[in-house]
């Protein structure tokens, strides 16, 4: 299988009883089926005391978004940029066609802390959102500030969403 964002050969790494295929130059996960949350459940350990604990603490990649959208390793659709748990602010990659999702270096690490409660967004994590959100449905990048400042830039782009019939997690 090839890395869907380096398109390089993935390497299969061990984490307890699992086979996930990993990306030895951006720290990439490919999860399928439950594996994903098979991790999550096992907890911190289960990742940084395997062959994942190079991607725990985001090295390699600082930025969660990237322009060039994805494509599936496994059926070459489009992988869809979503929010994990619908409101956190830890952006995965899924496929469509469900067969797997992708996650970047360090965001396993942010997940896990967004489901303990102790994540706190980083105010250019929450930027880099807003503006891919905005250039997403098409609004103007004049209301973007006036979003950000009113602190309700989450409920404003759902609300937005429904308005223009779009899809955002």
């Amino acid at each position: 299988m090839e890395c869907p964002r380096c398109e390089v050969p993935t390497q299969q790494a061990a984490c307890r009883g699992m086979t996930l295929d990993t990306c030895e130059t951006c720290q990439g996960i490919w999860f399928e089926g439950d594996e994903l949350k098979r991790v999550m459940s096992q907890g911190e350990a289960a990742v940084t005391e395997s062959a994942l604990g190079a991607t725990w603490d985001g090295q390699i990649r600082k930025e969660t978004l990237v322009e060039n959208p994805l494509g599936c390793p496994k059926c070459n659709r489009t992988l869809e940029r979503y929010r994990y748990c619908y409101e956190s602010d830890v952006l995965v990659d899924g496929c469509p066609a469900g067969c797997g999702m992708w996650v970047d270096d360090g965001e396993l690490r942010r997940m896990m802390l967004y489901l303990s409660g102790s994540n706190v967004p980083l105010e250019e994590d929450k930027q880099k959102s807003l503006d891919m959100s905005l250039r997403r449905i098409g609004t103007e990048a004049r209301f973007k500030d006036e979003v950000v400042e009113s602190g309700l830039w989450l409920r404003s782009l759902h609300a937005l969403s429904r308005i223009f019939s779009i899809r955002l997690p």
